[in-house]
């Protein structure tokens, strides 16, 4: 989860730089798709978590307490830069609509374009205390299967939703994504497994592989092969050389870096470019403070809460 994250950041500031420095070496394009590892991750855990909560309202419960006040502070914090920086007039109800963190289901702009995701994960989430509630959750092949099978249909008639989602088209990358979310559900049932190979998950995790291939094309395809590749690794210990202090670090403060990095370090890579700074530099700098206000961030709100 650390690596997808910092993989998201690198790619956004390594491309900001290319676009407006005088030179930068280096354009890490493929850490866009740390976010469909994200989604593969949250799967995994969030079905976890269900199997640990008693009913549907203690699992939303520990969602809003870890989602939320993050948020909101990180809001306020984007909201002061920009009376600091900006005369503009602020835009009130973009911000108090965004508190809601469904500003996607109503058609409003995300004061973050990155936040495009959390209206995702808000969907799964209640897809889940859903399942939770009606006692779905104890068939999760026939619920998944049947998930794969309307996002194959959509796609058929609708195709892929548009980049940026307005209105209810969250809805449909629910849809979108689904691969993604369940190759996590379907691992984390493999991992209950301690080890045994089961028949019905791994068809389960096929069929994610080829609705991927099929909805996304080719590149979403590989990366949902990719990703599947690194969690079976993972849960067979074979990527153990990966974990260290800084990689659990990175994996504490995922969340937050994800949520401040992109309109905060971008406003300070304008600033540093303005001053003539150098582009590395200037980088390197705006890296390291995005993850030192993410561990602020993550250790006096988001882990208290």
């Amino acid at each position: 989860r650390g690596l997808a994250a910092l993989a998201v950041v690198v790619f956004h500031y390594s491309t900001y730089c290319q676009r407006y420095f005088q030179y930068f070496p280096f354009s890490f394009e493929v850490g866009r798709y740390g976010v469909q590892l994200f989604f593969v991750i949250s799967g995994f855990f969030i079905y976890s978590t269900l199997e640990r909560c008693a009913n549907a309202k203690e699992f939303l419960l520990l969602r809003f307490s870890r989602l939320y006040p993050a948020y909101w502070i990180t809001l306020l914090v984007v909201l002061i830069a920009e009376k600091i920086q900006s005369s503009k007039v602020i835009w009130w109800s973009g911000y108090a609509v965004n508190a809601t963190m469904l500003q996607s289901f109503v058609g409003f702009p995300n004061i973050d374009e990155v936040y495009w995701t959390l209206g995702v994960e808000m969907s799964f989430y209640l897809m889940m205390a859903l399942f939770l509630s009606t006692g779905l959750i104890r068939h999760p092949i026939r619920v998944t299967l049947v998930w794969l099978g309307i996002a194959n249909v959509w796609f058929v008639v609708h195709g892929s939703p548009s980049p940026i989602a307005t209105k209810l088209e969250v809805v449909a990358r629910i849809l979108s994504y689904a691969p993604f979310f369940v190759l996590g559900m379907m691992f984390h049932l493999v991992k209950k497994s301690q080890g045994r190979i089961v028949m019905y998950p791994a068809m389960v995790i096929l069929f994610s592989l080829l609705t991927a291939w099929f909805t996304g094309g080719g590149v979403i395809g590989i990366v949902a092969s990719i990703s599947t590749l690194l969690f079976a690794l993972a849960l067979s210990g074979k990527l153990r050389m990966l974990v260290s202090p800084v990689t659990l670090w990175l994996g504490s403060i995922s969340y937050s870096v994800y949520l401040v990095h992109r309109n905060l370090g971008y406003a300070a890579l304008a600033k540093l470019n303005a001053s003539g700074f150098d582009s590395r530099f200037a980088f390197i700098l705006v890296l390291a403070g995005a993850l030192l206000i993410a561990s602020a961030l993550t250790y006096w709100i988001e882990r208290p809460f």
